[in-house]
């Protein structure tokens, strides 16, 4: 069972979603502007959920994902401006382009295990978010990835990244504790640009 591609879009009064255990998929959009939920409890039924489901919920504070969540789309969470908490499921490999971009009160958030890939911007804004500790076996850190990050004080890039994109840490001016991994082979321009607390790294 789905949740239909926009179904609840722009639906201003909703405070609160149920989600029942039959649904599989919540399809792009299908909470997107519902400025006003404030809480969501993704059922375990749940592997999918598509682009843009939960975009500008700005009253949304915690989302309790799936734990046999496979696959979020991009801009799943983009401007949700209240979110604090967000726990992910220990299967999922990609944190896809924008997924939490302008989540400016995200403190808390799991990096599971499985992952492989932080994409473009997908931590883009998130001014709270005090760490970033990523798990071996990550080996993409995209452009943008933790740009403006302005809290971000310690990241760990763990030895299995091989590449860093352009402006990954751009703006992380809080930053002073930083850990590369040591099969990094590329490192873009203006990764690091801004970051005017970092004392040193080791490269």
């Amino acid at each position: 069972t789905e949740i239909a591609e926009g179904l609840f879009a722009g639906c201003t009064g909703i405070e609160q979603i149920r989600i029942p255990d039959t649904v599989t998929v919540i399809e792009s959009g299908a909470f997107g502007g519902c400025i006003n939920l404030k809480e969501i409890d993704v059922p375990n039924s749940v592997t999918e959920i598509q682009r843009s489901a939960f975009e500008y919920c700005s009253s949304l504070k915690t989302a309790k994902l799936s734990e046999n969540l496979k696959s979020i789309g991009m801009y799943s969470f983009n401007n949700c401006t209240s979110l604090t908490e967000v726990h992910l499921s220990d299967i999922l490999k990609e944190i896809p382009s924008n997924t939490f971009s302008g989540c400016k009160k995200l403190t808390t958030i799991n990096f599971p295990s499985t992952l492989t890939t932080i994409g473009d911007s997908a931590f883009y804004g998130c001014e709270s978010l005090p760490e970033a500790i990523l798990p071996s076996g990550v080996e993409k850190i995209e452009s943008n990835a933790f740009k403006n990050c302005k809290s971000l004080k310690k990241a760990v890039v763990p030895d299995t990244v091989s590449s860093i994109g352009s402006s990954a840490f751009y703006g992380c001016e809080a930053l002073t504790d930083i850990t590369l991994g040591s099969k990094l082979k590329k490192i873009d321009s203006q990764t690091f640009y801004g970051c005017i607390a970092l004392p040193s790294i080791v490269i």
